[in-house]
Formats: C-alpha cells, sequence, structure tokens
C-alpha cells in the first residue's frame, strides 16, 4: 500500500512576520530561525506593509511598460555583477544541456522601492 505525498510529509506553513513588528526592531529570531531553519520552508510572508496594493500595482504598470521597450535599451537594465539576479534578464538562465533559456525575459525587481525611471 502506497502513501500519498500528503500523507508522507507533514504540511507546512510560510512563517508571516509584520512589517510593524520588523520595523519597530522587535527581536524576530525566533520567527526566523523557525523560517530558515531545519524544517523551515525558507521563505518568511511580510504582512501589513503599508501601500502595497498601490505599490504593486503600479510595478505591474511599469512591467507592461518595460515589455514595450526596444531590446537594446532593456539591455541597459541587466546587471551580470549580480549574477543577473536583479534587473533584466533574458537568455542568461541556462536549461539542461547549458541552452540559454530565450522562452521568457525577467525582470527582478523590489516593487517597494523601485520606480519607473524617465528612460525612453
Amino acid at each position: 500500500m502506497s502513501c500519498s505525498t500528503e500523507e508522507q510529509h507533514e504540511s507546512l506553513e510560510a512563517v508571516t512576520i509584520s512589517f510593524n513588528d520588523l520595523k519597530s526592531g522587535k527581536d524576530l529570531s525566533t520567527k526566523i530561525e523557525e523560517a530558515f531553519g531545519f524544517d523551515g520552508l525558507g521563505l518568511i510572508l511580510i504582512k501589513d506593509y503599508p501601500e502595497f496594493q498601490e505599490k504593486r500595482e503600479n510595478i505591474l504598470r511599469a512591467i507592461r511598460q518595460f515589455a514595450l521597450l526596444k531590446d537594446d535599451t532593456k539591455e541597459k537594465y541587466a546587471v551580470p555583477q549580480a549574477h543577473y539576479s536583479f534587473g533584466w534578464s533574458h537568455g542568461k538562465e541556462k536549461m539542461k544541456n547549458g541552452i540559454p533559456d530565450f522562452a521568457k525575459g525577467s525582470y527582478y525587481a523590489r516593487p517597494h522601492a523601485d520606480v519607473v525611471t524617465e528612460d525612453e
């Protein structure tokens, strides 16, 4: 008799921290250990971020604007020294056998801080 994946592994929940607790300097070491310790998921969710919905909507509009830019303009926002973990990335990620992934482009951003530039 085989068990389903759900039966084999207990369900893990993401650790959630209030933005207000982060800002206040509250000791969150227990939560951090819970999230990133041996049995953690490796992520923390932040709730109560001020004006999150507005900032999210702004970045979604900016994504469309960026997608419509010419390729050479988008390349100005590639950050190879950060191993493309920030900014524009297209064809930099390798698939099996080292083949570049040209099927998608990624722009790694911080929607809470990034703004649309006045560039082209």
